[in-house]
Parts: C-alpha cells; structure tokens; sequence
C-alpha cells in the first residue's frame, strides 16, 4: 500500500503512505493467525459463559442466537465510554436477545449484570497473573537479601 500511494502526488499522500510503511512486520501470516485464534477463543469463552448465565437462570435461549448476538455485545462491552460495558450492554442485550428470546426485561437485566460480574471477576483474575512474578524457569529472582542467587561474593 505504501508503494502504491506514492504513485499519487502530494504532501498529505505522501504522510499518510508513511504511517503503513512496516506494516508487513505487524500482519505476517503467523502473527495474524495467531491473532485470528485468540479472537475466536475469546468469542468461544464470551459465548459460553452468556449461555451457560442463562441455562443456570433457568432461562432457555437459543443456542445459535446467543452465539449471533455475541460480537454486538462483545463490540458494547468494549466502547470506550461505557465502563466494561455498563448500562450499554444492558440495553444492548435487552433489545437484541432478551427480545428475540422472550425473555422479560427484568431476566434479561439479570443475566446481563451476572455476565458483568464474571467479566469483572475474570479481569481481576487476570491482572493478579500480570501483577505476580510468574517464572518458567524455576529458579528464584533473588537470595532474600536483596542480590541476585547462586552464593556469595566472596
């Protein structure tokens, strides 16, 4: 693309080809699979938890429609504006699959904070795994007093 908007003349193109130049780095095959399964594992875990809400309510919801709503919701949960998703989602799920299920708006209400619940819990969990000193290797950071292990200078 960078190639390509330097064939068109002018100082604004020409700006704008050189915020893509390096971008074959960024979307090399292997990197864009790998994102490509990271986002169907996402949407896989969005999925079944929301479904798995609504059979522990007692609520039935077809699967498939769950799973179509699914990145609309996903897509609310993420909007800058909304805190993970508070009140958008509520309302985006009240629309789309409480009405397209059946459900009354006080058991879609529900469903929709007890997902916001697990979000918030799963977040927590994950932030504890960023925040700790997770090592592969087994070996310790430190001796206890403060220098690295392995024995004494002397």
């Amino acid at each position: 693309m960078p190639r390509a908007l330097t064939l068109i003349r002018g100082e604004l193109i020409g700006k704008i080809a050189r915020v893509f130049e390096g971008y074959h780095a960024v979307l090399s095959p292997e990197r864009s699979a790998i994102q490509l399964f990271l986002a169907l594992l996402n949407v896989l875990a969005a999925w079944g938890t929301l479904y798995l809400l609504l059979r522990a309510a007692g609520l039935t919801a077809n699967v498939w429609l769950v799973a179509g709503f699914i990145p609309l919701l996903q897509l609310v949960n993420g909007l800058p504006f909304l805190y993970l998703g508070w009140g958008g989602r509520e309302i985006a799920m009240a629309t789309t699959l409480g009405a397209t299920s059946g459900l009354s708006i006080n058991e879609t209400l529900a469903v929709s904070v007890a997902w916001g619940v697990v979000i918030i819990i799963m977040g927590v969990l994950n932030g504890v795994f960023l925040i700790g000193d997770w090592q592969v290797s087994g070996k310790k950071a430190s001796d206890g007093n403060g220098g690295p292990s392995g024995g004494s200078a002397e």
